[in-house]
């Protein structure tokens, strides 16, 4: 609603913002390692903290980051989509699709990591029960059924 646009820059470890026609370093920190996965979700920008493999709510107007989620040490979260009720889905890159609430609370709905078959991004079509992802080494776009998870 306030027109802004927010980037990561995942090497060097920032988001970026532009506003007013002009960038800015928005959020750099102890708190931002390897930023990933932009979410925007009604009054907070989420996203995914590849440093230690969780996911990260900030409140816009102080800028305070709190966690929301982790996943493991080895994750690198890489997707983020509003999945309706206060949750999100997730993908790993590693391989797996997680549907997290907003207490906190994963359900691990898909896991491909023995196959080898990275997740890159997702797309969640709710109309149609649909997670679409992408595999990031092997040309594939794969469709998954999701009719979503009862809070």
């Amino acid at each position: 609603g306030d027109a802004n646009a927010y980037v990561r820059d995942s090497f060097r470890g920032f988001i970026h913002r532009f506003k007013d026609g002009a960038w800015e370093i928005w959020l750099d920190g102890d708190d931002i390692d390897r930023p990933n996965g932009l979410l925007w979700d009604g009054d907070r920008l989420l996203y995914g903290n590849q440093g230690d493999g969780c996911l990260k709510a900030v409140d816009p107007d102080d800028r305070e980051v709190r966690t929301v989620a982790c996943f493991g040490d080895d994750s690198n979260v890489d997707g983020l989509r509003a999945a309706g009720d206060d949750a999100y889905l997730v993908t790993d890159f590693r391989g797996r699709v997680l549907h997290v609430t907003a207490a906190g609370e994963v359900t691990p709905l898909l896991d491909t990591t023995a196959s080898g078959a990275h997740c890159a991004d997702l797309e969640y079509i709710p109309e149609r029960g649909l997670i679409i992802v992408p595999g990031l080494y092997d040309n594939m776009l794969t469709a998954y059924s999701y009719g979503g998870l009862a809070p």
